[in-house]
């Protein structure tokens, strides 16, 4: 079986009022072949104009090749999905696709930290499917998740 990490890198574009924060690195340890691996993270996703709250998207970009959701231990690959819901603690959202927008999200963030709001505002969920895992050699696999959110 491998061992799986992902970094995760927030970023936001040039607008002083969309921020993402409460990210940290997706570690799976080591990986079953027979279920899927699934780890899930509350998030805040932060989007507003002056006082005025915003609907957001979302854009996901791996560091496989085009940018697609893979991990990789030399050149061997192993793919995961990336999911995203716009409400803290879910356990199932919107399947992400690389480096395409998702939009409609909305913002319920009160402060662009999560001041008052320590669950998050949001859940980023990473899967490693059980077939992947399967086809997986062992090893340390690695590679990085950047997600961006987009002010709409």
């Amino acid at each position: 079986m491998a061992v799986a990490l992902i970094a995760l890198l927030a970023e936001a574009p040039a607008h002083a009022d969309a921020r993402i924060s409460m990210l940290a690195d997706v570690n799976f340890g080591t990986l079953s072949a027979a279920a899927d691996q699934t780890v899930r993270q509350n998030v805040c996703a932060y989007a507003r104009q002056g006082f005025t709250a915003l609907s957001y998207g979302v854009r996901a970009t791996g560091s496989g090749a085009g940018s697609a959701f893979t991990i990789a231990n030399g050149a061997r690959t192993l793919a995961y999905e990336v999911q995203w819901a716009d409400a803290a603690n879910q356990t199932a959202g919107t399947q992400l696709t690389a480096n395409v927008l998702s939009t409609g999200y909305d913002n319920s963030a009160l402060f662009n930290g999560c001041t008052f709001q320590t669950n998050g505002t949001a859940t980023l969920i990473v899967i490693i499917r059980g077939t992947q895992a399967a086809a997986a050699t062992a090893g340390n696999y690695s590679g990085t998740l950047h997600i961006t959110i987009v002010p709409q």
